[in-house]
């Protein structure tokens, strides 16, 4: 994974709607791979390899999702229509360009209610500019209403 990647994924980590789910792909702190077959309150099982393993908390703390793996984002997506309650939300590939370097640029786009915006007023919710699915996708959940 790129270091940019590696990155984003410590942004997704440190969001406060973030969780690991099942199906989700990771690389501990030493790059291995695994995937998580279930997750808990306490926890986690981690398949790396063929082995399946406890993951606590702590071990959880440091381990960074995989954001080039498609489940992953997937699970990203669940994420960030739970935090903000709409489960139309949607990511898409705008069909604009950036105007700083000519690149099209992913959005986010969704309908909050009154009582989920962060002004009070509802209306639709949107990110634009973003360089990858999984930006415009970490940068939802870090600005999702607490």
């Amino acid at each position: 994974m790129s270091p940019e990647l590696t990155d984003l994924a410590r942004r997704a980590v440190a969001c406060e709607g973030w969780r690991w789910m099942p199906g989700m792909a990771g690389l501990d702190p030493l790059g291995v791979p695994f995937r998580v077959a279930l997750a808990h309150s306490g926890g986690a099982i981690v398949v790396a390899g063929a082995a399946l393993m406890p993951a606590y908390p702590d071990a959880l703390a440091r381990m960074v999702p995989d954001f080039d793996d498609a489940a992953t984002l997937g699970c990203l997506l669940a994420l960030v229509r739970e935090a903000y309650g709409d489960p139309a939300l949607y990511v898409r590939l705008s069909d604009t360009t950036r105007q700083s370097d000519g690149v099209r640029a992913w959005e986010v786009l969704g309908w909050l209610d009154s009582s989920r915006s962060p002004d009070g007023r509802g209306g639709s919710w949107r990110g634009w500019g973003y360089a990858s699915e999984a930006e415009a996708l970490v940068a939802a959940l870090e600005a999702a209403p607490a």
